[in-house]
């Protein structure tokens, strides 16, 4: 494998600093300096899970100081809100819960274990959100809305219908579904759609989200062990959440999701979103291997394998996002399929840097079939974008340590 592309070095190192904003430029919302996704006119806020992978690359230049202040907005917003919103204007719902992760990457990165002690309230609190707002009937998690008028969720509803072109019943006008699959990250997917037609986010209680939590219930425990007094607690929740993972979410080769009414297993295709649950802890031996066997193409990792739905949807098949590859390769690893995950990185590393040769540029999305800018159904690609590049210099960082010790 080649070393780092020197060119699309070159260019992160000129355009990553391109996308921090001073406070000034978010209106007064925010009091550190942030970063935004992509240099493109389309991103000028301070999105949520984005910046968690966009950090990634921050740690790979050495940009410590502002991956610290990125975490420090989203302190603020949570102690705000009660949540961290999907982004500093968009606040009628929240994103995947990446916080509690994000704050204990940096002391790993930074060894700053003062930084985790300020950050344990918000922690705290963005944990108690979605314990107490976004709790399902089975026991698990799901996506929700904090939309706080029924005004504005007709009014989302049909911008959406609109984007996907939907034909909404007037229940389906006032249904929070649509907006539960928008604080998932993946708008939009058949993977939440019955049909394609149908949203049943709200109705399903997903593996990743899940896992997540699992995760940032342990690492809570850390936390409150060295700083507070609820370590006991957190582990409780965590054993409690793998027990009712195992129990409604696997199939006897892999994670999946399930209803949020009755826990039974959601018959959907395969999708990326199953890879967290080794990723983040809950069970390393869970398939992994299945899912790249269906998921994986020479080019990068597909989202989600193709139905007759998929062209509709722009997180679906033949789409590659980054973050989902950058999740999947951590799940390979722990999984102990090292071969699988060099797979997974090569294939990302080229498809990128092919894709930068022909136009000068990193992209929100890849098409993985055609080895091509992902240009989906609901919205032009953006250019440049964090997650890109972090989950980019992730993996050439990796494969260049395998370099040095041949």
């Amino acid at each position: 494998m080649p070393k780092t592309n020197d060119n699309i070095i070159k260019f992160l190192r000129e355009n990553m600093r391109k996308t921090v904003r001073l406070p000034k430029d978010s209106g007064g919302l925010l009091n550190y300096p942030y970063t935004v996704p992509s240099t493109g006119d389309g991103f000028r806020n301070f999105f949520y899970w984005d910046t968690y992978f966009a950090n990634w690359a921050l740690y790979a230049m050495g940009m410590y100081e502002q991956a610290g202040n990125n975490l420090k907005n989203m302190a603020e917003l949570i102690n705000k809100f009660g949540y961290m919103p999907n982004a500093d204007v968009l606040t009628n719902r929240s994103q995947p819960p990446l916080f509690i992760r994000g704050v204990y990457e940096y002391r790993e990165q930074t060894g700053d274990a003062e930084f985790v002690r300020k950050m344990l309230p918000a922690m705290r609190a963005e944990y108690d959100f979605w314990m107490r707002d976004r709790i399902a009937p089975c026991g698990l998690n799901r996506y929700g809305s904090s939309a706080k008028t029924e005004d504005e969720i007709i009014s989302f509803n049909k911008e959406i219908a609109e984007r996907l072109g939907l034909n909404l019943s007037e229940k389906e006008e006032r249904d929070v579904q649509l907006l539960a699959s928008a604080e998932s990250g993946w708008d939009f997917t058949s993977r939440f759609f019955d049909n394609g037609e149908s949203c049943r986010s709200y109705d399903i209680c997903p593996v990743d989200l899940n896992a997540i939590l699992f995760d940032a219930e342990l690492k809570l425990a850390q936390f409150e062990r060295e700083f507070g007094s609820g370590a006991e607690r957190m582990e409780a929740a965590a054993a409690k959440r793998k027990e009712l993972m195992r129990k409604y979410m696997y199939d006897g080769k892999t994670y999946r999701d399930c209803y949020a009414d009755t826990g039974e297993l959601r018959g959907e295709n395969t999708h990326a979103g199953s890879f967290f649950a080794a990723a983040f802890g809950v069970d390393k031996n869970c398939g992994v291997k299945t899912l790249c066997n269906e998921l994986m193409t020479k080019h990068g990792l597909l989202t989600c394998t193709e139905n007759k739905y998929s062209k509709r949807f722009q997180w679906d098949y033949p789409m590659m996002w980054p973050p989902l590859a950058g999740i999947a390769e951590v799940s390979l690893r722990k999984a102990g399929e090292y071969d699988l995950a060099e797979e997974l990185r090569v294939a990302f590393i080229r498809t990128v840097e092919k894709v930068f040769e022909c136009t000068g540029n990193l992209w929100e999305k890849y098409n993985v079939v055609s080895c091509v800018v992902g240009h989906a159904a609901e919205y032009k690609t953006p250019p440049m974008l964090g997650w890109t590049a972090g989950v980019y210099l992730r993996f050439t960082e990796i494969q260049n340590k395998k370099g040095e010790k041949k």
